[in-house]
């Protein structure tokens, strides 16, 4: 990284969408449905639509995708269905059909949740993202909603605006500017918020500020850690308000980069333990088997490193890929 904050830096993918409001009411399907061939199992779309949703508690984004895929067809003026079956695209890979159904389910309801404006601004580049998150963000205001749920929100759109300026915009003249902008603003709606910190992090280290780049990414893993623990004790925090969503898969595994590339080596048994974590929520995902391996290399744990280029080559061949990095 250099002091040039025009270069381009690593983004750690854009974030999935936030859940859907539930699925509203449905009118009984007229004649046009008749003509759309489905099991007599599916025939009520209320019922198809709750097969859906446990498909998507299951993981099995395959099957939610053919069945939502149908209950689009019974209805297709239907924005919440739209909106559903562009976020399990989005699960599956499919950014195009993600697209294009989010789009289609604000075309069908402009006036709509503030969530699904942040999500099609992460499907959408620069400038045009930038104001769609803060359109939704105006929703939120407008709506006078302020649980620390939306907080959460509103701070984790900033964070994201904030780093469009790291990207698509960077050779912007005020880019840095509006950077540290976006994530003062952040800060202030939500104090907790580990992806701050996260992107606080990114920050500084295209600032060649490693230091404060230290102090950000251990106080983001703090706070992670702290929120995992609810997640997974949730009988011992009953007084907590608890958000629905493991933290951002991808975020943690921009701060285990972030942790590697400081290399000082209690920050390498932090990037261990944290990419271990990502590992137990998800073992499929060759970047985070490819970073394990980097840490142990560096912090001279040979004997992990082994079973890390074991798996890290495992998820490789599954994936097709031919070829793989050199961990030696």
């Amino acid at each position: 990284r250099g002091s040039n904050f025009g270069m381009t830096v690593h983004r750690a993918g854009r974030r999935r969408p936030l859940p859907s409001k539930p699925f509203k009411k449905i009118s009984p399907i007229k004649s046009a449905a008749k003509d759309t061939e489905v099991n007599s199992d599916a025939q009520d779309l209320e019922g198809m639509l709750a097969k859906v949703q446990q498909h998507i508690d299951m993981f099995q984004y395959e099957e939610a995708c053919d069945l939502c895929s149908r209950a689009v067809l019974l209805a297709p003026e239907d924005a919440d269905i739209r909106y559903q079956l562009g976020s399990i695209c989005l699960e599956l890979g499919d950014f195009q059909g993600g697209f294009e159904n989010i789009r289609l389910s604000l075309n069908l309801e402009p006036e709509t949740t503030p969530d699904r404006f942040f999500a099609f601004a992460q499907l959408i580049p620069g400038r045009e993202a930038v104001q769609v998150y803060e359109h939704g963000m105006k929703v939120y205001a407008e709506s006078g909603q302020d649980s620390s749920e939306i907080k959460r929100k509103v701070s984790t759109a900033c964070c994201a605006a904030a780093e469009i300026f790291m990207t698509d915009l960077c050779d912007d003249e005020d880019a840095e500017i509006q950077c540290g902008n976006w994530l003062e603003r952040a800060l202030k709606t939500d104090p907790t918020n580990p992806e701050v910190f996260r992107v606080f992090a990114d920050l500084c280290m295209c600032q060649e500020k490693v230091q404060e780049a230290r102090e950000m990414v251990l106080r983001a893993c703090q706070l992670w850690s702290e929120e995992l623990e609810k997640v997974v004790n949730p009988a011992e925090n009953k007084n907590i308000e608890l958000f629905a969503e493991l933290p951002s898969y991808e975020s943690r595994i921009s701060a285990a980069k972030i942790l590697i590339e400081i290399g000082e080596s209690d920050l390498l048994e932090q990037a261990v333990n944290l990419l271990e974590q990502l590992l137990k929520e998800d073992d499929s995902v060759l970047m985070t088997w490819y970073l394990l391996g980097f840490a142990l290399k560096a912090s001279q744990n040979l004997s992990a490193l082994e079973d890390a280029i074991e798996g890290a080559l495992r998820v490789a061949r599954r994936d097709g890929h031919l070829r793989f990095p050199e961990l030696k």
